[in-house]
């Protein structure tokens, strides 16, 4: 018998073992082991293929820095083209609002 544990690379925790039935009811069981959750195309993403053993919770706090990240970076971008632009917020508001009416 081989006694395995996994080490989340993190927080260096070990990831706890959940036991599941299968299709056959056969029971067995799995790691918990977290998944990145990046947005459309990256639903998912399986840390192990890449070689990271990552725990539910670590792998949460890096999908939530990665958004984050990626709300800040179009944020940053829409206000840098609003003042690059010759048109004022309330002339924007009040194009995209003809823009819905017509869709």
């Amino acid at each position: 018998m081989k006694i395995e544990t996994i080490i989340c690379d993190c927080c260096n925790e070990e990831i706890p073992k959940v036991k599941k039935k299968d299709f056959f009811g056969i029971e067995r069981e799995y790691y918990r082991l977290g998944k990145l959750d990046y947005s459309h195309p990256f639903k998912d993403i399986n840390c192990r293929t890449l070689g990271l053993h990552l725990c539910e919770r670590c792998a949460g706090d890096i999908s939530l820095q990665m958004h984050e990240a990626r709300t800040k970076l179009l944020l940053g971008q829409v206000v840098e083209w609003i003042e690059n632009t010759r048109y004022t917020p309330v002339i924007l508001m009040e194009l995209s609002a003809k823009a819905y009416s017509l869709a």
